[in-house]
């Protein structure tokens, strides 16, 4: 058990909705199930308006992935995607 004061590491799993592919970054509609507050969900977005679905999208992995104090560790559905992040990190 960590003490109370200690900060907790960060999981996060990069869904086949956001996805690396001919350089640049791709939303998945097919991929999301977010329906909840219907035209505002992402799965309604991301049919209606791509670009608005990337710019959410990237924003809530940006959250998640600058959340762990200690560290993050961060698993990939995508392969493509996998390797491209990976190639990032070196």
């Amino acid at each position: 058990m960590e003490p109370k004061d200690s900060k907790p590491n960060v999981g996060v799993v990069g869904g086949r909705d956001l996805v690396w592919r001919e350089d640049r970054w791709f939303v998945n509609p097919e991929a999301i199930t977010d329906n909840v507050g219907g035209r505002k969900s992402l799965a309604y977005i991301a049919k209606k308006d791509p670009e608005r679905a990337l710019q959410l999208l990237k924003n809530r992995y940006l959250i998640l992935l600058t959340r762990g104090a200690k560290g993050v560790y961060v698993y990939f559905e995508d392969e493509k995607t996998k390797e491209y992040v990976k190639s990032m990190l070196g």
